[in-house]
């Protein structure tokens, strides 16, 4: 009979001890430095010399879990890093916000429709004894053109600086132009109300009427009959009566 192999000659030729044998060749002594490292890190033992290591002490009694568990190390290395490079990110201070565009609004056009829907809203927003409610229709630079909403005889006015362009949308009134300011008070830098006009020149105006006051020049509507609709549009204005 034939001498049995030895235990240590079959597990040398097994095939996972090839596997090993070939993952240690590979690293070679860059893995064991790792390894040996990493197992100092940890507080792990290096394992001694013996058959499951070829003889050399420091590998791994399993070389491919070691070379596992180096490869999860290095991976939660590379994760901790990251999560540093993103709380230094955070921490610097955020971009200063986007210039707002400082070019003017434009409103072209208004439709039918939308004109009949500023009426109702005008109508609805109106509280009591307000005489005037005003919506937005037209803007283009200075020119800006309005809905005037009138249920009441409000103020007279004078633009100092702008002529104003009026057309009757709806109702009727009388508009009285030229005169005086009654009790004149200032309402801003370029403009004056007062309680009535004296010495004006009064008309009667209807719907489908336009009408044109100069600048510096008192207007006033009163009475009104209901309610009068207008469209207004005040024109930055050049022209005063005698010059």
């Amino acid at each position: 009979m034939g001498r049995s192999p030895r235990p240590d000659a079959v597990a040398n030729r097994s095939p996972l001890f090839a596997l090993r044998k070939f993952v240690v060749s590979m690293e070679g002594e860059v893995y064991d430095a790792r390894a040996t490292a990493l197992n100092r890190e940890l507080g792990l033992k290096t394992p001694a010399a013996g058959p499951w290591n070829n003889g050399q002490p420091g590998h791994s009694r399993s070389t491919l879990g070691g070379f596992m568990r180096f490869s999860r190390s290095t991976k939660f290395i590379g994760l901790a890093v990251t999560l540093a490079a993103a709380v230094a990110l955070a921490k610097q201070p955020a971009p200063p916000p986007a210039p707002q565009s400082s070019a003017p609004q434009m409103k072209t056009f208004t439709s039918a429709a939308e004109a009949t829907a500023l009426v109702a809203k005008s109508k609805s927003e109106r509280k009591e004894a307000q005489p005037n409610v005003t919506q937005p229709m037209l803007e283009l630079g200075g020119y800006n053109g309005h809905m005037e909403y009138r249920a009441s005889v409000g103020n007279a006015a004078v633009h100092e600086n702008e002529a104003e362009l009026f057309y009757v949308i709806d109702g009727s009134a009388t508009l009285v132009t030229g005169g005086k300011l009654v009790n004149e008070k200032r309402t801003d830098a370029t403009n004056l109300a007062g309680s009535a006009i004296e010495g004006g020149t009064p008309r009667t105006i209807a719907k489908g009427d336009w009408i044109l006051v100069p600048e510096k020049t008192p207007h006033w509507f009163s009475p009104i009959n209901g309610v009068l609709v207008l469209f207004s549009m005040h024109v930055p204005g050049t022209f005063s009566p005698g010059k």
